[in-house]
C-alpha cells in the first residue's frame, strides 16, 4: 500500500512516521510540499490513501480534495483551518476524515487508524466547532478572478488608486474599473471583501 503525506513542515514527517507505526500502517510512505508535485504525484504513484493540509505552497487550496475525489482515494484533511466552507468542501468531496493540527494527538491518532480502515472521522474540535450556531456563519469563500483580475485584488490590498494602478500595470483606467466591476459582479460582494477572502486563501498564516 502507499500513503501519501502532503505537509510543507518537515516535522509533521516525523510526526507521521511514529504515528502511523503506531497504528500499525507498514506500507509506502511518500512526501511532497508543494501542490504542483503532489497533484502529478497522486496520478503518477495511485496511493491507496492520502494526508493533506489544506495550505501548500505558501497558499491554502482545495485542488487536492477534489483530484482525490474524482480518483475515488480516500484522503484525510488535517489542517490548522477549521473552516465551515472547507469541512464543507471536503464533505461534498469524499473526505474520509477531518482532524485540526490544534486537537489533542489521540484525535489524529484515531484519525489515521479510521482513515486505513475505510471509516469516517471528525476530531473532537472539529465536531465542537460544527456544534456551534454560528458556526455557517464563519465560512470564508474562494474568490472567482482571472489571472488578469490578479492585479486588481493586489492593488485593492495595497491601498492604490486607479490611477497608480493604471500606471504600475500599464493597463488603461477603462480596463480597471471594468475589471473592479467583473469581481465584485463574479463574487457578489465588494473589493474591500474580495482582498480579505484573497488575503485568507492565498497568503500563509
Amino acid at each position: 500500500m502507499k500513503l501519501l503525506i502532503l505537509d510543507n513542515q518537515p516535522i509533521m514527517h516525523l510526526v507521521f512516521e511514529s504515528l502511523l507505526k503506531e497504528v500499525g500502517y507498514e506500507g509506502e510512505q511518500l512526501f511532497f510540499n508543494e501542490l504542483g508535485d503532489a497533484l502529478l504525484a497522486i496520478d503518477s504513484q495511485l496511493p491507496d490513501f492520502v494526508i493533506t493540509d489544506i495550505q501548500i505552497d505558501q497558499r491554502k487550496q482545495l485542488e487536492v480534495l477534489s483530484h482525490c475525489a474524482e480518483r475515488k482515494i480516500p484522503y484525510m484533511v488535517y489542517t490548522s483551518h477549521v473552516n465551515y466552507y472547507i469541512i464543507d468542501f471536503g464533505k461534498k468531496h469524499g473526505m474520509s476524515c477531518f482532524v485540526s493540527k490544534t486537537a489533542p494527538i489521540r484525535d489524529l491518532i484515531d484519525g489515521l487508524r479510521s482513515l486505513l480502515n475505510g471509516q469516517s472521522y471528525s476530531c473532537s474540535m472539529t465536531k465542537q466547532f460544527l456544534n456551534r450556531k454560528d458556526a455557517v456563519d464563519e465560512q470564508i469563500p474562494q474568490v472567482l478572478f482571472t489571472h488578469a483580475e490578479e492585479d486588481v485584488i493586489l492593488g485593492q490590498i495595497a491601498g492604490k488608486s486607479s490611477i497608480q494602478l493604471s500606471i504600475d500595470t500599464h493597463k488603461s483606467k477603462f480596463t480597471i474599473r471594468n475589471q473592479r466591476m467583473s469581481l465584485m459582479e463574479k463574487n457578489q460582494c465588494t473589493m474591500e471583501e474580495i482582498a480579505r477572502r484573497y488575503l485568507y486563501w492565498h497568503t500563509s498564516g
